[in-house]
């Protein structure tokens, strides 16, 4: 896939509220490996290292990432992230992984 269809499809999922919940769902189960419904620093970092390849992003292999994502994203401070406090980190991501492709393709 181009990177200008990937672009737009992020740009449809963004809009489509009701997509962009199927996403998140499916996203929270497919991470939830002990499906306790939080989501461990484990699960955490083999999430982002596996959207970080999709992305083909070029990152230091960094151990703040996990560190910094869980203080912007775990809200309750509970050491988990919950779904309600992924939503708002899988639509930062997917903003930032959108803007980081129409860069690369301007």
């Amino acid at each position: 896939m181009k990177s200008t269809d990937v672009v737009k499809k992020i740009d449809d999922i963004l809009k489509n509220e009701k997509e962009f919940r199927r996403m998140l769902d499916q996203t929270f189960a497919s991470i939830d490996k002990d499906k306790n419904g939080q989501l461990d620093t484990s699960e955490i970092n083999d999430f982002l290292v596996e959207m970080i390849e999709e992305m083909n992003v070029p990152l230091d292999n960094d151990p703040s990432l996990i560190t910094d994502f869980m203080k912007t994203f775990d809200k309750d401070n509970d050491g988990t992230i919950s779904k309600a406090e992924l939503y708002p980190a899988l639509r930062t991501l997917m903003k930032e992984w959108r803007d980081y492709l129409k860069d690369d393709t301007e």
